[in-house]
């Protein structure tokens, strides 16, 4: 006789505590706090969490600004690198890694590691922002605005960034929810044929439309790295985020994209990132942020279905209850 049972997944967890490419402190905050959140609700997670580690790297007094090559001899690399690390380390540990952040530059790290598990991974990139400036075009400076170029870039790669093994085919990256894209950006999208998706197009094409266009890419590949920033959502949903922007995804529609991801079965690495506790507006604000990062997480992480066999030999080994519960 066969029995199915579903089993909660073991996540590997990476607090990704860097805040220092963008300009309000507070993202070091995220992911402890989101433990917290965990431990008060972890009945209602379909999985577990596996800390791997922590890397922090607070703002500070320290002005971190990037509008040229020498700007990169203050680049905090090793804490970088570290988290790249810890994400391979999760990778390899477990069957999926979340990484917690901290601002989005974190991704400078967590993709690297992706690639260097599986070079072909395909990057689902879910923001508001393609964070594809170079120091040299960022009207900024914010580095949380560079990573993908860099990922995508090797020869424009200070030598701070040697640590970094892999690079980013354009090929393999997609992006959802854009709106605020600058002049240079939107031409480098342009020039490297990337695909992507604006809130515009999304709202014009419909949705699930756009997402059946993705399956014969997604179909190339076996892991999908899913990079999520918090404020490709409307801000009306108070996300305590630090650039929001008018003309968000929805829950339903963020809803709909894990759904779809989870799906494929093939899901690797989420990052969530970019939320920040100081800029809660309100004492319930981060709870309720957290409520959607769980069941956004919810969705996308579905419980493992065992197949067991109840015969004698399992019989013989000891009560079936205390084995599998």
């Amino acid at each position: 006789m066969y029995m199915i049972f579903d089993s909660r997944q073991q996540v590997s967890f990476v607090q990704a505590d860097i805040e220092i490419g963008q300009k309000f402190r507070g993202l070091y905050q995220s992911s402890q706090k989101f433990l917290h959140y965990f431990a008060e609700h972890k009945y209602q997670f379909k999985f577990d969490l596996e800390i791997m580690g922590q890397v922090s790297e607070l703002m500070g007094s320290q002005n971190y600004k990037f509008h040229s090559e020498q700007d990169f001899q203050k680049f905090p690399a090793l804490s970088y690198k570290y988290l790249s690390e810890l994400c391979y380390l999760g990778l390899l540990k477990n069957n999926l890694c979340l990484n917690f952040g901290g601002d989005h530059s974190i991704a400078l790290s967590t993709i690297n590691a992706s690639l260097k598990y599986d070079p072909n991974t395909l990057v689902i990139w879910v923001d508001a922002h393609p964070d594809i400036n170079d120091a040299q075009h960022s009207f900024t400076g914010n580095f949380h605005g560079m990573p993908v170029h860099y990922l995508i870039e090797q020869n424009k790669r200070h030598q701070s960034f040697n640590w970094m093994s892999e690079k980013l085919d354009t090929n393999n990256l997609i992006y959802l929810g854009l709106r605020d894209i600058d002049a240079y950006e939107q031409q480098y999208l342009i020039d490297q044929k990337i695909q992507f998706y604006t809130s515009d197009m999304i709202r014009d094409q419909g949705l699930k439309h756009i997402l059946a266009s993705l399956l014969p890419k997604i179909n190339q590949h076996d892991h999908i790295h899913l990079s999520f920033d918090i404020d490709s959502m409307d801000p009306d949903l108070n996300l305590c985020t630090g650039v929001p922007v008018a003309g968000g995804l929805s829950i339903q529609q963020v809803s709909l994209i894990a759904e779809f991801i989870q799906k494929t079965r093939k899901l690797k690495t989420i990052d969530i990132v970019e939320i920040n506790p100081d800029l809660a507006q309100h004492s319930s604000d981060l709870a309720d942020v957290f409520d959607i990062v769980q069941h956004f997480l919810n969705k996308l992480i579905s419980p493992i279905s065992v197949n067991l066999t109840k015969d004698k030999q399992i019989e013989d080994q000891g009560d079936f209850n205390d084995r599998f519960f």
